[in-house]
């Protein structure tokens, strides 16, 4: 995957059982989509994809130590292009990308529809929220061990979710770790700022009954409110978005 971009092995017309799925509904200015991919693919898949990055966008593989990350940024990189193409009847090639000092992408110059997006990846999945006129942020974690000492352990834990982490078996500790952990990378992302810019006091509960957590804006960085909801992701996954309270409807989509 070294080089500057190059014409895929096969043709896109080999790839119309992939680009058939990318249909997006209409989007109303009252709904985020939520996107979700894996990252592995079949070789002439990952050649056609390359196929449609920039420059800036090679220039960042190749800062990549590892042919494994490399090609997940690569698999992401180009179906965040895809998706967002449909959406703005553009080319994938045509996208173009600026980053704010944290590194929150968006799309230059304006888009109609001030189309709003956010992207997470963990491991070999990909997430991405797209939403119209309002920042989203959104983020998910493969389940795993969660690490010791991680500063998540108890500072950014509600007091029920510790008490439930003092009862809990170690799946399901871990479970309420990434979970909650998603929630604050959600809204840092949704804010653009890195998560230490957060309150440390700030804890984002889980929505009860799956209603979304309504956040006071004393608490945050900025002007406006947030749902915070979780996520359905993929088995051994979890996931949450941040959005405005405008958004009162997730329409979960995937490309499989």
């Amino acid at each position: 995957m070294e080089g500057s971009p190059r014409d895929p092995l096969v043709g896109e017309e080999q790839f119309r059982s992939i680009t058939s799925l990318i249909c997006p509904p209409p989007l109303k200015g009252n709904e985020a989509h939520v996107w979700t991919w894996e990252l592995t693919v079949e070789h002439s898949v990952l050649a056609y994809l390359e196929s449609l990055l920039s420059n800036s966008d090679w220039r960042r593989v190749r800062r990549l130590r590892s042919g494994q990350d490399a090609r997940r940024f690569v698999v992401c990189r180009a179906m965040v292009r895809k998706i967002l193409g449909r959406y703005l009847n553009l080319p994938a090639q045509q996208i173009c990308f600026s980053h704010n000092d944290f590194g929150k992408p968006s799309l230059r110059p304006g888009p109609p529809l001030e189309l709003q997006f956010n992207v997470s990846h963990s491991f070999e999945l990909a997430a991405l929220a797209v939403g119209a006129g309002h920042p989203l942020g959104i983020d998910i974690e493969r389940l795993s061990t969660y690490p010791a000492g991680a500063p998540l352990a108890t500072s950014y834990l509600t007091p029920q979710e510790i008490e439930r982490l003092s009862s809990s078996g170690e799946t399901a500790r871990n479970r309420i770790r990434f979970q909650a952990w998603t929630r604050l990378e959600a809204v840092a992302k949704a804010e653009g700022v890195g998560i230490r810019q957060l309150p440390r006091d700030l804890t984002c509960p889980g929505p009860a009954s799956h209603h979304a957590q309504t956040f006071d804006p004393r608490q945050f960085p900025s002007d406006d409110r947030y749902h915070v909801s979780d996520l359905s992701m993929p088995t051994g996954y979890v996931g949450a978005l941040a959005a405005p309270p405008a958004i009162g409807k997730t329409v979960i989509l995937s490309v499989s």
